[in-house]
């Protein structure tokens, strides 16, 4: 599994969200990044 960068993560997330709103399967489009906790994005612990 590679590192994927909080960009990339969300990029991700939004054609699947795009999959989802073409066939059809959720009304409207969806707004991926909207849905991000993004609290823990560029820190390492």
């Amino acid at each position: 599994m590679r590192n994927r960068s909080p960009a990339q993560t969300r990029a991700s997330g939004q054609e699947i969200a795009d999959a989802f709103t073409e066939a059809q399967a959720i009304p409207g489009k969806a707004d991926f990044a909207a849905f991000v906790d993004k609290r823990f994005e560029g820190g390492s612990n």
